[in-house]
């Protein structure tokens, strides 16, 4: 009875605070080729550079069609040695370094998985009674659960419609300091300018 009453207004608060990350990824979904490349390459330096410099260190991107922004870079010749050990990583067949566990679509899965275990939860408790100890065994296996699945469907979804290694050669045209830092990124901010091609 309580899951009935308060399970659709805990899933319209989530389905509300889920709606801008929605938007963000529908808009991902539909991203072109040229952008997924940049994409993969963004998560690829990074995972070196991070290899590099150090795990803790406050790294983060943002894929464009021509490149990609970094921010929090000490060092323009990290970028570019990063960039080319990715290269040698895909290159040697290894392409788990371009699925990032800190990427944003990994929050947006996350998200988006918990609105569907609290949804079906709730269709759940509409039909059946739920008694205290089912409701334990219940809220147990939400939890395990959304632990168990927000990775494996995070990086299944960043490798199926996020990221692109579909290309014979790329390298670095450019890397360009900006000004614009933008809201979350840390200071040094670089674009690095790629090309890609089949």
């Amino acid at each position: 009875m309580t899951y009935a009453l308060i399970g659709p207004w805990l899933a319209l608060i989530l389905i509300f605070l889920t709606l801008p990350f929605l938007r963000a990824v529908f808009k991902n979904l539909r991203m072109d080729e040229a952008k997924k490349r940049n994409h993969a390459i963004e998560h690829g330096t990074i995972y070196f550079l991070r290899k590099r410099v150090g795990k803790k260190a406050r790294i983060g991107g943002r894929a464009f069609d021509s490149g990609f922004r970094l921010s929090g870079i000490k060092n323009k010749a990290d970028v570019s040695a990063a960039f080319a050990q990715m290269i040698q990583a895909l290159q040697e067949g290894n392409s788990n370094c371009v699925v990032a566990n800190q990427c944003g679509s990994m929050t947006v899965t996350a998200q988006g998985l918990s609105v569907l275990l609290l949804t079906i939860t709730w269709l759940l408790a509409a039909v059946i009674r739920f008694s205290f100890s089912l409701s334990a065994i219940v809220l147990a296996a939400n939890i395990c659960l959304f632990v168990v699945l927000r990775y494996v469907l995070g990086r299944w979804i960043q490798r199926r419609y996020l990221l692109s290694v579909n290309f014979a050669s790329a390298e670095i045209v450019a890397i360009e300091h900006v000004k614009d830092r933008r809201f979350f990124e840390e200071p040094s901010t670089v674009f690095v300018k790629t090309r890609t091609s089949d």
